[in-house]
């Protein structure tokens, strides 16, 4: 727990009260104590210190400093449904490199029974989310959306999720053109001027030659980055890595690179 992380409803003024796993944490782990400071949080706004005012065995109470605020994330994500078991860190991992949205979809050579997995109930799926936001700390949780239907994502998801202005790729280990080379390294662009990225993840084996043909007809580039064929989640990781070093701007914090 890199961030301690609030949900609003948490905090009243400058005082917050939370309980259980996050309270335990701070006992077993970070081993603070009343008087002593936090990194923390607010979802949806920002960061702050945190002082302990108390510390029971299950509930804590802080004082709040300023909320220094944090922009939006202008990444979306997109991934073939993936095998349950990888689901839940394929999720945490997204969400901790800070993502506007984080969409899974159907495809040809996801098996349908994925859907049906408990691990994309709600409630485990925000779960997964929250714990991913608290190791890279980012205030901004990603918006989760689940498209059972690939030609549903393509005809719904697409327009209605995105601006028609931003930048689609769609990741293909057999791709001619590298992120690098359609995405130039900018990394003292405004905040403000950042644009919107999506980026499309195929399941494990790819996806099939319609659905290529179908991704760029809805406006995704085929790209690859400077690695052999990966499994989803390395690939996720690997590629928002580079996209933040090309595009600091577009995640939910600043990298900020050295000379």
């Amino acid at each position: 727990m890199n961030l301690l992380l609030l949900q609003p409803a948490e905090t009243e003024g400058s005082n917050a009260v939370i309980y259980g796993r996050r309270v335990h944490h701070i006992h077993r782990i970070l081993k603070k104590g009343p008087g002593e400071f936090l990194r923390a949080g607010v979802i949806g706004q920002g960061e702050c210190q945190a002082e302990i005012l108390t510390l029971e065995a299950d509930r804590a109470e802080f004082s709040l400093g300023p909320i220094t605020s944090m922009p939006r994330p202008r990444v979306h994500v997109v991934v073939a449904l993936p095998r349950p078991k990888a689901l839940s860190r394929l999720v945490a991992t997204a969400a901790s490199f800070g993502l506007r949205s984080l969409i899974l979809i159907n495809a040809w050579r996801v098996e349908k029974s994925y859907f049906a997995s408990p691990r994309l109930d709600p409630q485990r799926v925000s779960e997964d989310v929250l714990l991913g936001c608290e190791q890279g700390a980012q205030v901004w949780c990603p918006e989760i959306h689940i498209f059972r239907k690939f030609v549903s994502f393509l005809e719904e998801g697409v327009p209605g999720l995105f601006p028609e202005q931003a930048r689609k790729f769609l990741l293909h280990p057999s791709a001619i053109a590298t992120l690098d080379q359609v995405l130039p390294a900018t990394p003292d662009k405004n905040d403000d001027d950042a644009e919107e990225i999506v980026l499309v993840f195929g399941p494990e084996g790819g996806f099939v030659l319609q659905e290529v043909q179908s991704l760029r007809d809805a406006g995704f580039l085929p790209v690859r980055i400077n690695a052999g064929p990966l499994k989803t989640e390395v690939a996720l990781a690997a590629t928002l890595g580079q996209l933040l070093l090309l595009r600091p701007f577009v995640g939910g914090r600043t990298v900020h690179l050295s000379s």
